[in-house]
């Protein structure tokens, strides 16, 4: 049912503006280093060694959430449609929670943006 969703994401977006519109959007400076790399298959953004830490990729494996975790990033973003059903989505928490316990009791603030919805994006949103 999900699948047949339209996409919320202008056709002409690159993974690197949603990565600079998350950015923008938290006031973090453009000028701080940032990487990308494959992992599992998936294109993954570092920014500022591990500040933030984005996968915009559909299908994203567990393997992937985990190596992400393990890193301990200060955020994490993911586009809703990166994962298939709402269960996966709350996988996802729940991984950071297993590698992350120090913070597990403040985990909801550190992914407070975790699960990114592309349309609270500013200047990301389809016009009706």
């Amino acid at each position: 049912m999900l699948a047949g969703l339209e996409s919320n994401i202008k056709d002409d977006r690159t993974d690197l503006d949603l990565l600079f519109g998350c950015l923008i959007d938290w006031g973090l400076p453009l000028s701080l280093p940032y990487k990308s790399e494959k992992i599992g298959g998936c294109t993954v953004h570092t920014y500022n060694d591990g500040d933030l830490i984005a996968c915009f990729d559909a299908n994203i494996p567990e393997s992937v959430v985990k190596e992400i975790a393990q890193r301990k990033p200060l955020r994490a973003v993911f586009r809703d449609s990166g994962f298939a059903s709402s269960p996966e989505k709350i996988n996802v928490f729940e991984i950071f929670k297993l590698y992350m316990p120090e913070d597990a009791g403040d985990i909801s603030k550190r992914f407070g943006n975790m699960i990114l919805n592309i349309q609270k994006e500013l200047g990301l949103q389809k016009k009706n």
